[in-house]
């Protein structure tokens, strides 16, 4: 199983300086400054379907894998909850965004 969590929640705890980070699921993990929830999606014509996700979180982590420069970008719940299960636009996304990064992905193959 890919947890996307661990590697958002361990470049966070170098990057950010977050604390005592716990990985909660594949999705959510929690640290001394809140419980983060990370989605992983695609853009089409720049919007960005939000998932319908745990209201028990603090912040929202979205990377959108099919855009280019900066495609990982932080969210407060609060800004984000009432767009659930909704799509957005870039500009949408750009004023109510904390922080933003790239994250490569890579596709892996396993041998048998």
């Amino acid at each position: 199983m890919n947890w996307i969590s661990k590697a958002v929640g361990l470049y966070a705890g170098i990057e950010w300086g977050l604390r005592d980070i716990t990985f909660l699921s594949p999705f959510i993990f929690s640290s001394n400054k809140g419980t983060f929830y990370v989605q992983v999606c695609t853009h089409y014509e720049t919007k960005v379907l939000i998932n319908d996700y745990t209201s028990s979180v603090d912040y929202y982590v979205l990377i959108i894998k099919n855009k280019d420069g900066d495609n990982a970008v932080l969210m407060k719940h609060e800004d984000i909850s009432s767009h659930r299960n909704k799509s957005v636009d870039f500009k949408w996304i750009a004023k109510h965004l904390k922080k933003k990064w790239r994250m490569d992905f890579r596709q892996s193959t396993t041998a048998t």
